[in-house]
């Protein structure tokens, strides 16, 4: 997966505030979900579906 975003997710730019609240909250989120998808990819590769929380 790719998600974008501009520089403000890191260093905020107060003229666009609203868009780097946004896209930092994105960055979070992906960054989070990144380690969990990796292990539902590499392990019980044989089950239909698995079930997981954070």
């Amino acid at each position: 997966m790719l998600y974008t975003t501009g520089a403000g997710s890191i260093v905020p730019d107060p003229r666009v505030a609203n868009v780097n609240a946004a896209a930092a909250a994105l960055r979070n989120w992906a960054m989070g979900l990144s380690p969990v998808y990796w292990e539902l990819h590499t392990t019980g590769r044989d089950q239909a579906e698995r079930l997981f929380s954070l």
